[in-house]
């Protein structure tokens, strides 16, 4: 593959990336506004910082319409269950090592 067309691929990949990174920031934020002030601010000015590349500025859109994705609760049987292998899986290691 072409280095220039690589790098163009991977830039974009980091772009994406970095869009996510943001919108789960603002959505830590938004569960705990008190981290907000923890934050490190950005130099008055932008000094030293590119603009904000396309679609940072449709953060408060995408928190607006993304769900919170939620495991489904397991019963006490399938808890129960879960340990009962764990116990024999950490046995196992124990007696193996």
């Amino acid at each position: 593959m072409d280095p220039r067309a690589l790098h163009a691929l991977a830039e974009l990949g980091a772009r994406v990336r970095l869009e996510e990174l943001l919108v789960e920031q603002a959505l830590i934020v938004k569960a705990f506004p008190s981290l907000d002030t923890a934050l490190p601010r950005r130099p008055a000015g932008g000094q030293g910082l590119r603009a904000p590349g396309p679609g940072q500025d449709r953060i408060g859109e995408l928190l607006d319409a993304q769900t919170v994705r939620q495991r489904p609760t397991k019963t006490a049987a399938e808890r129960a269950a879960i340990s009962l292998r764990m116990k024999r899986y950490w046995r196992k290691r124990r007696a193996e090592g």
